[in-house]
């Protein structure tokens, strides 16, 4: 995408608006939140600003879990296995040996 630059007048509150093709650009509306960050040279850095989500958000990710209980040991014997099967993996074959005719 070419570069634009737009000037943009300056309030005596020391705020700025952002023409509606500036919007478009950064895939905001009115009221959404911007980042802005000093850069070296005088300027300045907007982006859009990320959404914080409370973590409990993610709990809504998964689906239910519907199997069985499962002990804190199941699960950690789990996970010891699939470790172990990961490391396993990333080793190189061993050479085979063949066996000599005596």
């Amino acid at each position: 995408m070419a570069s634009r630059s737009s000037a943009l007048s300056i309030t005596s509150k020391g705020q700025i608006t952002l023409k509606k093709d500036l919007l478009n650009h950064l895939g905001i509306e009115p009221g959404d939140k911007v980042d802005v960050v000093m850069a070296p040279g005088g300027k300045l850095l907007v982006t859009p600003a990320r959404v914080k989500k409370p973590m409990s958000a993610l709990l809504n990710l998964l689906p239910p879990y519907a199997g069985p209980p499962v002990t804190d040991e199941q699960i950690e014997a789990g996970i010891a296995r699939g470790a172990v099967e990961e490391y396993l993996a990333g080793l190189p074959e061993k050479p085979s040996r063949k066996k000599s005719a005596a």
